[in-house]
């Protein structure tokens, strides 16, 4: 197949340009092998990069494969956000019953639209919190993340957590100690780095229902991560333990990209009922940054 493929670029869970998480949208992905899309997603060198196609299942609306500059995933919060923002924003959504299909299963969609443009959209996971094996200890969290043992919230458990992707979450005294929070790749390595769970997603509580977090992927090539929304999602697990939250639903906002000056919000519901989460909803906004042409790879 011939020819240039269109994209175009975002930023995710921001309401301002050149904040929150960029993203890259490959509007027509029909053709390119995997390969041909890892080299784009390099290229374009953000946390994500997407390529739309056709849905396997008639009854969804597009199949969205996701890739990071290193590997593909099978599912992320803000190339879902950003890839509704994106085809709602060129009119190639529905008004309703949106769904993408990606790695781990149907994703459906909300998009709230003023004056034909999307200002808000939300999903609901295919797959709820769920908890993987112990992570380290708080003393070697802490020698992993270069803070003092007391920088840990040893008490308040570190947890793997993961929505279709893995993450080991730690807790953290304050938004000091997450923000002087430093990878030691070496202890990396040796510890989560050889895991699933090979992404740390590091925060605090600032509030009843707010967080600051950073998160920090070199697996995958992402140094570190200004918004993640499949990493909100599985911090609904922690958090509804954390509360004890047994019915209603639970709402948080969490802060990231701050120290990386791409503040982002990112929003998140966890639905309870008889002490299990039925349902985790992401949400935020996006702003269209760029649109373009590229050449096909060989």
């Amino acid at each position: 197949m011939t020819g240039l493929l269109r994209f175009v670029t975002a930023d995710v869970f921001t309401s301002r340009a050149f904040a929150g998480n960029p993203l890259a949208v490959v509007l027509d992905g029909r053709g390119l092998t995997p390969a041909q899309m890892q080299t784009i997603a390099r290229e374009f060198n953000f946390s994500e990069t997407t390529f739309v196609l056709p849905a396997d299942n008639p009854v969804h609306t597009f199949r969205v494969r996701i890739f990071t500059p290193g590997t593909e995933l099978p599912f992320a919060g803000h190339p879902t956000i950003g890839t509704a923002w994106v085809l709602s924003h060129l009119g190639r959504l529905p008004t309703d019953g949106v769904v993408f299909e990606e790695g781990v299963g149907p994703v459906p969609i909300n998009v709230t639209t003023k004056d034909g443009k999307p200002s808000y959209v939300s999903f609901t996971t295919a797959i709820m919190p769920q908890v993987g094996p112990m992570p380290p200890g708080a003393t070697d969290l802490a020698a992993m993340l270069q803070l003092a043992h007391a920088d840990v919230l040893g008490e308040a458990r570190p947890m793997t957590l993961s929505c279709g992707t893995p993450y080991t979450c730690v807790p953290l005294r304050s938004v000091a100690a997450v923000d002087r929070a430093r990878l030691d790749l070496e202890k990396w390595r040796s510890g989560v780095g050889s895991t699933n769970a090979h992404k740390v997603f590091v925060f605090t509580r600032t509030g009843p229902t707010t967080l600051h977090a950073r998160m920090f992927a070199p697996a995958e090539g992402v140094v570190e991560d200004p918004a993640t929304g499949s990493a909100a999602c599985a911090m609904a697990g922690w958090l509804v333990r954390d509360e004890n939250l047994t019915q209603g639903t639970g709402r948080w906002t969490i802060h990231q990209g701050v120290a990386m000056g791409r503040p982002s919000l990112i929003s998140i519901e966890a639905d309870v009922s008889g002490g299990k989460i039925t349902a985790v909803r992401c949400g935020g906004t996006a702003v269209i940054i760029s649109e373009g042409e590229l050449r096909r790879p060989d």
